[in-house]
């Protein structure tokens, strides 16, 4: 029984293959904000969780790392920046990982929001996918502000845990997923 499970992609392959089905896998494993809150609440009960999970499930509920991530969220919504424009906030985002150790790659396929943060090293790769811009006229409706800020929670748990685990943690910042403009997407760009 393993923590761990390297991932089965539609077409059923172990392998990433540049296929429709797999990008469209990639952008359903954003998940929204919703998908993020129910990865972190939906768990077994404490004596059957295992103790890597338990531990950045503990760390991510302290008072201090609910305040810091909270002030991510509330600063990202605030700047409220459209797709491709979101400087701030990636450097927000980018900076915090960069704190907590992750290698961090920016301005990546063209698009100078876009970065990719690395942890570890091996199989199996976690990837986490960020989104972090707005709506126009709206600003933050979709929650963009939350999922960016969860995610990179969540990566920062996951480089605590893995010190004892085998494999690696990737975060995926994609710019520019709330506009219609062309080019818009950026995971599509990313693969």
């Amino acid at each position: 029984n393993t923590l761990w499970k390297d991932p089965v992609f539609l077409d059923g392959t172990s392998e990433m293959r540049n296929s429709a089905k797999n990008r469209n896998r990639i952008a359903y494993l954003s998940g929204g904000w919703l998908g993020t809150l129910l990865v972190l609440l939906i768990r077994p009960a404490a004596a059957e969780t295992p103790q890597p999970k338990q531990y950045a499930l503990d760390w991510l509920g302290r008072p201090e790392v609910v305040e810091e991530f909270g002030r991510i969220s509330d600063a990202i919504w605030s700047y409220a920046e459209l797709g491709l424009q979101e400087h701030k906030s990636s450097a927000l985002l980018i900076r915090t990982l960069e704190e907590a150790g992750f290698e961090v790659k920016t301005g990546l396929a063209g698009m100078p929001t876009c970065f990719v943060a690395s942890w570890g090293s091996g199989r199996p790769v976690i990837g986490i996918l960020a989104e972090y811009d707005a709506l126009p006229e709206v600003g933050h409706g979709c929650g963009h502000n939350i999922i960016g800020t969860s995610a990179v929670g969540a990566a920062i748990a996951l480089n605590d845990v893995l010190p004892d685990l085998p494999g690696s943690a990737v975060l995926f910042g994609t710019p520019c997923e709330e506009s219609t403009a062309e080019g818009a997407g950026g995971k599509i760009p990313m693969v």
